[in-house]
């Protein structure tokens, strides 16, 4: 309903008490709609005397009318104007003083009333009782005060305050009559009928006025009748029927698209951030590398700062010196625990923080897949495969999480050398080298002398060298006359000097190497404290990786438990009785009857009330129950899910679409009461904390700060939106700040620098396009500006639509595009097209008309291109004619069965993913599981190569006979090959299930359907079967069995390598996240050939072809090719004649046939604008930047390319015939 504030004048209490009785009797959610005043009831309004008691009555007015408008808003009843109905009868003295100034009043009062906004207005509509026996009164003075008030009633209607006014009267004046005189009680019935004739409807259904109303102002006299139904009892069949087919397509599981989920899964940016690379969340905190500095400590006291320090050699040499390796050992063991303790604390509280933000990001993300409006099915079992799909998302971000190997505590440069040898030295663990380390410091420290001992000893060897030297050179110039000359001259003292000081050096000399070694040898320590400390913490980051992962993977299985159980119990409500429904007595009146009983005039309105269909209001449109189809339902789950509805229902505990369970509350705890109460609580929240609230109580604070805005363009424009906005004058603009916020300011170039961030690139990379568009000199671009300056006919239309651009401005039409025509025409303008230049403007037209011939012309590299693309799809040879090369054409066509196995060991009948479900298995059950697979896939192939074999049925029809048979328990599944078994014994404790589907033909174009790794599969028994010839073959591996088998020819029995056999079909397996498959191939489509030569043309119609090529007439000498794949000339007839009337004509069949295998391919990439935004940058941009700005495009148009490919795999790349794309197209882009 709409909701409609009544300000009810009639002073008669029985109108007032009956129209009230009427209003009780409208639902709960309709009565809060419509909210009276009555006027008659206020003493201060009784009386209008004078201006004081007028402005009492205008002030209450006012007030009351706030109290209705907050009420509405705050019940959160849609309005666009505010619907205010005045209730009025022409012979009261109230009615005749106020109820034709009210619209004036509450006109001019609106903006106390509600706020001005651009969307909302004020909608008056009066209904005004004229008795019939205003015209008999004898009572002059009262006649007159009616004749008064009509003739002011009429004026007020020429200023059209009023949007209409209803007259109505107790006498029917019409041919046949419904009533004759209506009493009080029954007048007030059809005033009521008026009401709900106008109001009752909702936001888009049309009125009795018609859907615009406020353009109909006048006079209106009303006939009004309506039915009612047992509407509770209506209700809950419809409710019933609708909750049936909804659960029947929420639990829909045939032919449903899964491929969807799993894509948007790795592409979403908050599954990224919050569940797939939280690595670096995971180390925060743990770099402890200050700790380290206790190994670092210097002596105290120093044997040489303080070598006169009477305790030295207590302190230093008996104590510290002799009992530093044991001291740095325990030291090593001290820190080494310590930092793994407090990592290992640190990282657990990380995971358990990063636990409840990606269990939160999953838990939404199902919801918003499964409801997307891409999502061409919405049902419970795509949220099964959402967490299947999640799953092993999962197991994928923890391989890449652990393939991290960077240290957490981080080397200082002092130990790195050591530390780098320590790392890759593979002979010794960190404890055998620090035992060896700690064990060569000891036998240096041993050895040690104290200072003054080594002064000591050096002294005495000092003067017995000075001694010796002295008593030796007497003795050399007696008895060594050949060196006498060196000790025969003033400087023979020199010698025993020497002798004096070589000592000292000598023992100094060792005594610092010492120190040296011991500082080594305390880094080489604290480098292998550090990397053991680095492996240790590196295998607790890889647990707590593992932590983390396997509880999300189970919170996953939990999610995936709750959600069949939620299938489980709709399948069983689906399954219960049609419930009986019931009637409810609703009160009638003359003017509003029930409908199965309903009279108007001795006419029964329904004859066959049950054939009575109720109706639906979907998608705009109005349709029956029974006319609903898959669609709607589909479109109903979808905004269901949008509402958070199916998201609660799919991710707790109990669920509002089939109830929950009656809680024992008074059996709870307090602290069990206090958790539920704070879930409650919780969830309320959520389920009111939408969207759109955020943004409203955001531009609630915006508009309640204060903002000053010193830009022209952005001051109007916020101008709009807030209207309490004040704008500042030009000439008080701040030119160094853009704007200030409460007092903060913003400054030009914090403002700048944010911009650039998110816009710098593209703008620049749009500006030189233009640029380069309008003024380059390059032969193409300057033909692309004298073709449009040539065409004065597409110059008149640029300037039309800039015209009508204003134009639509002016007459504020673009007002819903954020753009009214209030701002003015300059700052449109420089919003708009970036200038308030006239000229300017109109170059950016011709830009934008020169950008478009530039995406439809196809130069002479786009026939280059698809001939290369051809030559890859076909396979050509290169090489000189002595040294030819066979290069591999990309074409593949096979046609195939496939058959997969898959695995079931929780028995909740959904296949489990191989890589997860291999990963929680132990070695031994992980080998048991491959032999279970692997023996079972070689008695499937077995089977059916011996049911073809013996002639008892072709291969396909075999492949099924198996699926049969594997389904089916005791004799009826018996192998026919082996009837000693039975299938049975191949499904083993991991309880395996066979699937055989027919695929078709899978080839280059449906690939793409396909998981890469199967697609790869085909592709590779493709190329097998073509090299052995085998392409049109039935084939299901029987090479296997021929070459396991061994035949005695002196016996003629046959002996089978069964360990061989198990090992060549493991070869062949393909793995999906499905599980196993291999393939069976029954038909190949060989490629069709582009060769035409003169000599096929006997009629020479393929020669002197007239084409036009980028609409120039062009004369194309002829349509042949010498070899498989088409020729340069034969795509360029295809190109000008595709689309045309015609048709292609001018072309050989086998060359028509060959290019349109990729030409529509080819041609949608290479006109795709992404990918002309990146050949132009390529082309005309990129020398034209700065390095920074290059380096910066670079990476951007990187992005685009990968977005272009939708960043496909290479084994994907692989397969398409376009694998080269960016290496031909862009040679410098490799």
């Amino acid at each position: 309903m709409t909701p409609v504030w009544v300000i009810n004048l009639n002073e008669d209490i029985d109108v007032r008490k009956r129209l009230a009785e009427n209003l009780r009797k409208l639902s709960r959610e309709q009565r809060h709609c419509w909210r009276v005043t009555n006027l008659a009831n206020r003493r201060c309004i009784k009386g209008i005397a004078d201006k004081d008691s007028f402005d009492a009555m205008i002030d209450y007015t006012v007030r009351e009318g706030q109290r209705m408008v907050n009420y509405f808003l705050e019940k959160g009843f849609p309005f666009i104007n505010l619907q205010v109905c005045i209730l009025g009868n022409a012979e009261e003295k109230l009615t005749q003083q106020i109820f034709h100034l009210l619209p004036s009043i509450l006109d001019d009062k609106f903006g106390n009333i509600l706020s001005t906004h651009l969307n909302r207005g004020l909608e008056q509509t009066g209904f005004l009782c004229v008795k019939e026996a205003i015209n008999q009164s004898h009572d002059l003075q009262h006649k007159r005060r009616c004749v008064e008030f009509l003739e002011q009633l009429n004026a007020m209607m020429e200023k059209k305050k009023f949007a209409r006014v209803v007259l109505y009267q107790e006498n029917q004046y019409v041919a046949n009559r419904f009533y004759c005189q209506l009493q009080t009680n029954e007048l007030t019935d059809l005033l009521f009928q008026y009401m709900l004739s106008v109001y009752f409807c909702g936001d888009n259904d049309a009125t009795v006025f018609g859907n615009d109303l406020a353009t109909q102002n006048g006079y209106y006299s009303l006939g009004a009748a309506s039915v009612f139904y047992d509407g509770k009892a209506q209700h809950d069949m419809y409710a019933w029927n609708i909750r049936r087919g909804l659960l029947k397509a929420l639990v829909r599981d045939e032919n449903l698209k899964y491929d969807y989920i799993t894509e948007n899964i790795t592409e979403d940016d908050e599954i990224a951030r919050n569940v797939a690379k939280v690595e670096g969340k995971l180390k925060a905190g743990c770099d402890l590398s200050e700790v380290f500095n206790k190994l670092y400590d210097n002596p105290d006291p120093h044997p040489i700062a303080d070598f006169f320090r009477y305790n030295l050699l207590r302190d230093y040499f008996q104590t510290y010196l002799k009992h530093l390796p044991s001291t740095l050992e325990k030291r090593h063991q001290q820190i080494s625990y310590s930092l793994r303790y407090k990592s290992v604390d640190t990282m657990v509280k990380n995971r358990e923080a990063i636990y409840e933000h990606a269990a939160s990001t999953i838990r939404e993300s199902a919801s918003y897949f499964i409801g997307s409006t891409y999502n061409p099915d919405v049902t419970l079992p795509q949220t099964l495969a959402y967490y299947d799909a999640m799953q092993e998302e999962l197991f994928k971000y923890k391989e890449r999480a652990k393939d991290n190997k960077e240290d957490l505590v981080k080397c200082p440069k002092n130990i790195k050398d050591f530390y780098l040898d320590f790392k890759y030295e593979d002979n010794r663990t960190t404890q055998q080298r620090s035992v060896d380390i700690v064990k060569e410091l000891s036998s240096v420290i041993d050895s040690e002398p104290t200072l003054l001992g080594l002064i000591t000893r050096t002294s005495l060897m000092s003067v017995t060298i000075v001694f010796t030297v002295l008593l030796a050179i007497p003795f050399i110039k007696d008895y060594l006359p050949q060196y006498k000359h060196y000790v025969d001259h003033e400087f023979y003292w020199i010698w025993p000097v020497i002798g004096a000081i070589v000592p000292w050096v000598v023992s100094f000399g060792n005594y610092i190497r010492n120190c040296k070694f011991i500082r080594k040898m305390k880094r080489m320590l604290l480098a292998n404290t550090l990397l053991e400390v680095n492996n240790n913490m590196r295998q607790d980051y890889e647990n707590q990786v593992d932590y983390l992962y396997n509880d999300l993977y189970d919170f996953c299985s939990q999610q995936k438990r709750h959600v069949q159980k939620l299938i489980n119990k709709a399948k069983a409500e689906m399954a219960m009785d049609k419930p009986e429904w019931w009637t409810v007595e609703v009160k009638e009146t003359m003017f509003n009857q029930h409908l199965t009983q309903a009279k108007f005039g001795g006419y029964t309105l329904v004859k066959n009330p049950e054939l009575l269909e109720p109706m639906l209001y979907l998608n705009r449109k109005t349709r029956k129950l029974s006319e609903l189809t898959k669609t709607d339902y589909k479109d109903m789950l979808q905004k269901l899910f949008a509402d958070k509805f199916i998201s609660e229902i799919v991710t707790l505990p109990g669920n509002r679409l089939f109830g929950k369970e009656d809680a024992d509350y008074e059996a709870l705890t307090d602290e069990e009461k206090a958790q539920a109460k704070d879930e409650i609580v919780k969830d309320i929240i959520d389920s009111k904390l939408t969207s759109s609230t955020i943004s409203n109580l955001l531009f609630e604070q915006l508009y309640e700060a204060d903002v000053v805005i010193n830009d022209f363009v952005f001051d109007a424009l916020y101008a709009v939106e807030n209207e309490n906005h004040k704008r500042l004058e030009a000439t008080a603009f701040d030119n160094n700040n853009v704007a200030t916020v409460n007092g903060k300011a913003i400054t030009v170039r914090e403002f700048y620098n944010k911009l650039e961030k998110v816009l710098g690139v593209s703008t620049v990379m749009d500006y030189f396009t233009i640029e380069t568009l309008l003024t380059s000199e390059d032969s193409v671009l300057k033909g692309f500006r004298d073709k449009l300056a040539a065409d004065t006919k597409t110059l008149e239309n640029l300037d039309k639509e800039y015209a009508k651009t204003l134009e639509s401005f002016r007459n504020n039409e673009l007002a819903s595009n954020g753009h009214p025509a209030s701002i003015g025409e300059e700052v449109f303008k420089f919003i708009y097209f970036g200038t308030t230049d006239e000229a300017e403007i109109k170059e950016y037209y011709k830009s934008q008309e020169l950008w478009n011939y530039y995406l439809k012309d196809k130069p002479e590299e786009y026939y280059n291109l698809l001939y290369e693309f051809g030559k890859r799809y076909a396979g050509y040879t290169e090489g000189e004619e002595d040294n030819k090369t066979e290069v591999e054409g990309k074409y593949f066509d096979l046609s195939v069965k496939h058959i997969l196995l898959t695995v079931d060991y929780d028995g909740d009948g959904n296949p489990d993913d191989p890589e997860i479900f291999m990963n929680k298995l132990s070695d031994s059950n992980k080998t048991e599981l491959m032999t279970a697979i692997k023996e079972a896939m070689v008695a499937i192939v077995e089977e059916v190569n011996y049911l073809v074999k013996e002639d008892m049925t072709t291969l396909l029809k075999a492949l099924d006979f198996v699926q049969e048979r594997f389904h089916s328990s005791g004799d009826l599944g018996k192998l026919e090959s082996n009837p000693s078994k039975t299938w049975d014994d191949y499904k083993s404790k991991f309880n395996l299930n066979l699937k055989i589907e027919d695929l078709g033909s899978v080839n280059n174009s449906t690939a793409s359907k396909y998981v890469s790794e199967f697609s790869v599969g085909v592709q590779k028994l493709y190329a097998q079967l073509k090299k052995d010839s085998l392409l049109n073959d039935d084939y299901l591996y029987g090479e296997i069995l021929n070459s396991t088998e061994t035949k005695d020819e002196s016996t003629g029995e046959t002996t089978v390598d069964h360990a061989a056999r198990l090992e060549k079909i493991e070869d062949e397996l393909i793995k999906t996240s499905f599980g196993y498959h291999i393939l069976a191939s029954y038909n190949s489509s060989s490629m069709t050939s582009a060769k035409y030569t003169s000599s096929n043309d006997t009629s020479k119609q393929y020669q002197n072809i007239k084409v036009k090529l980028n609409g120039v007439e062009t004369v194309i000498e002829n349509a042949y090719s010498d070899n498989k794949y088409a020729s340069i000339n034969q795509i360029k007839v295809y190109d000008a004649q595709n689309g045309t009337d015609d048709g292609i004509t001018k072309l050989p069949s086998g060359a028509k046939t060959f290019i349109s295998k990729f030409y529509a391919d080819f041609n949608s990439k290479y006109t795709n604008s992404t990918f002309k935004n990146i050949l132009f940058a390529h082309t005309y941009l990129m020398e034209s930047l700065d390095q920074t700005t290059a380096a910066k495009a670079a990476k951007f148009l990187e992005i685009q390319r990968n977005q272009f490919d939708s960043y496909a795999t290479e084994d994907v790349n692989n397969i398409s015939i376009f694998a080269d794309w960016w290496t031909l197209v862009l040679p410098a882009a490799k």
